[in-house]
Formats: C-alpha cells, structure tokens, sequence
C-alpha cells in the first residue's frame, strides 16, 4: 500500500468515524453515558500497572468529558489512584477538562479522594 492510498484510507476511516459518532448521539443520553462509563470501567479494572493505553479508553475518555456530572466525575477520579500511570494522566487531563466550566463539575471526584485520604 502506497502512502497517498494509506493517508485516503485514515481519511476514509475518520469520516466513519464521524458518522458513527453522530450515530450514537442519537441515542437518549443516559444510555450513551450507562454505555461509555461500562466501557471505561471494564477498561479500567483490566489495565495493569505496565500495559499500554488500549486507545479505545482514549475515545471513550473524550466522549465521557461531554457529561457534567457526579458519576462520570467520580469514575475519572478513581482513575488517578490506578497503578497504570497513563490512565492517571489520561484521567487527569479529562478532568481539568470536566473543571473548564468551573470546579463544581469535578467536586464530587475531590469529595471522594479527601473521604479516602
């Protein structure tokens, strides 16, 4: 394969992307988040400390910074205690995301993290 037909066919595939993006989003929004936060946790509990970041957590991470609120706050908190240091990264940087728009959306993640010590 070619680089010109490589770089059509990430195009291609990007474009799918897309469409399937669009496609979950029509979906009621609770069950797109129950989704995406089953996806992660499964994801989560079966990284080891020296495993490589499948990059399926990646887009499911990026899709979950879309929802404000206490459950997805808590589950990306509990990532930065994970013994994987790129899903504490990939958990951290989601998080000052959620905090954009204000501390508020993240305060449950702290309230579990000082309630732990």
């Amino acid at each position: 394969m070619s680089a010109r037909q490589t770089i059509q066919e990430i195009i291609d595939l990007d474009e799918r992307i897309a469409q399937l993006r669009d496609r979950f989003e029509q979906f009621q929004s609770e069950e797109q988040e129950a989704v995406l936060i089953e996806a992660y946790q499964k994801m989560h509990d079966a990284l080891g400390e020296n495993d490589v970041l499948p990059f399926g957590m990646v887009r499911i991470t990026e899709m979950l910074i879309n929802y404000h609120n206490p459950p997805v706050a808590k589950l990306l908190g509990a990532g930065l205690g994970h013994a994987n240091p790129d899903v504490r990264l990939l958990s951290g940087d989601a998080l000052l995301h959620l905090a954009e728009n204000g501390l508020a959306a993240i305060l449950p993640a702290v309230e579990d993290v000082l309630a732990a010590g």
